[in-house]
């Protein structure tokens, strides 16, 4: 064999080799680092030079002090954990209240607050449900004093109750904790309040038995006022 072959073959074994370690050092797997203090860490093992960045994630989140840095690093860009009260304060601050010099007419109030509604959408859905007594913002019921009336008693799914207080108008469920037993009855305004009436609802005497088993002159409950949406009984 010429001394050209033998420098060729040389070669082709150099090229080789150089392209197998390069081989073996891309896929080799690496221990990488992620420092948050001089006392505390998080290591990772990556193959192939790639990671999956939900695997970063899960690293992250599964180390308490990990996961704490990371909400802060969001919260401090605005980004926050639905448990975080601070969003709160976040909202009020896109709701501006009206100026103080009371310069702004109503027209000009209510302009404001819809384009500042309408930049957030957050705020407008939260508003909704508030309005709607939904989740998170439910009424969470009232202890209420129920009796039947002696004359005129109100039909089935109907319950007097006084006028112009919260519950007139509204779809309301009486609820028997005792028994755990409950009813959804229209509140008609039918009485007035005054010192000398006792009791929040006027009930159908048959409902009210099944509700409380017996009749009494009074019975406590709880009253829950349902969502608008609620159909009448």
């Amino acid at each position: 064999m010429s001394s050209s072959h033998i420098r060729t073959v040389i070669e082709i074994v150099l090229a080789a080799g150089c392209a197998y370690l390069a081989y073996v050092a891309y896929i080799a797997p690496i221990n990488v680092t992620i420092n948050y203090d001089a006392e505390q860490a998080i290591q990772m093992r990556i193959e192939d030079k790639m990671v999956a960045h939900d695997a970063v994630l899960d690293s992250i989140w599964s180390r308490d002090f990990a996961r704490d840095a990371t909400l802060g690093w969001l919260t401090a860009r605005d980004v926050y954990h639905y448990r975080n009260s601070a969003i709160a304060g976040r909202l009020a601050e896109a709701m501006p209240d009206a100026p103080q010099s009371g310069s702004e007419t109503i027209e000009e109030r209510k302009a404001r607050l819809e384009a500042a509604i309408a930049e957030n959408p957050l705020i407008a859905d939260l508003r909704g449900r508030a309005r709607g007594l939904q989740s998170p913002f439910q009424y969470l019921g009232k202890r209420v004093r129920v009796g039947v009336p002696s004359g005129n008693r109100p039909r089935s799914n109907v319950a007097y109750a006084a006028y112009g207080s919260e519950f007139e108008g509204r779809v309301v469920e009486i609820w028997n904790p005792v028994n755990d037993k409950r009813v959804s009855v229209f509140a008609q305004g039918a009485f007035m309040p005054t010192e000398t009436v006792t009791i929040d609802f006027q009930m159908n005497r048959r409902q009210a038995v099944d509700v409380f088993d017996r009749v009494e002159e009074t019975a406590d409950a709880v009253a829950v006022i349902l969502p608008p949406s609620t159909s009448a009984p």
